[in-house]
């Protein structure tokens, strides 16, 4: 039973990392740029 949930949440988290990553990546460089901005706008 044990074996069976762990392989079941390692589905779980494969398929989030699957579908999140494509937005992760973006959502970093934007907080970069973003940041990167701040900094010239403070300057």
């Amino acid at each position: 039973m044990v074996y069976d949930e762990a392989s079941c949440t390692n589905q779980f988290v494969s398929a989030l990392v699957s579908q999140f990553g494509t937005l992760i990546l973006p959502l970093v460089v934007y907080m970069m740029i973003y940041e990167r901005y701040l900094l010239n706008l403070v300057d």
